[in-house]
């Protein structure tokens, strides 16, 4: 089972970005499980939803969603951040 690129990249250099796609996708799912739970044992609170949720639209989303996740919990426009009681 092929992908039909009409001829403009390689097949394999289009396979080596899915593979590189997926690994960032993954690591930053990780990274951001491991930081929002984190939180919740630090005593913060959490944002919108829990770990697990967060992990998985970072897993869909990608850089998107940790950016998102990481504007919403660690920079000044969080609350807990402007306020002075950051990590």
């Amino acid at each position: 089972m092929g992908f039909n690129n009409s001829g403009l990249l390689p097949g394999g250099l289009v396979s080596l970005v899915m593979v590189l796609t997926i690994v960032v996708h993954v690591a930053l799912a990780v990274e951001v499980h491991r930081d929002c739970a984190a939180r919740l044992g630090r005593g913060r609170s959490k944002v919108l939803a829990g770990p697990g949720i967060w992990a998985a639209a970072t897993l869909i989303g990608g850089i998107i969603t940790a950016l998102v996740y990481w504007l919403m919990h660690n920079s000044m426009l969080n609350a807990e951040v402007a306020k002075g009681s950051g990590d």
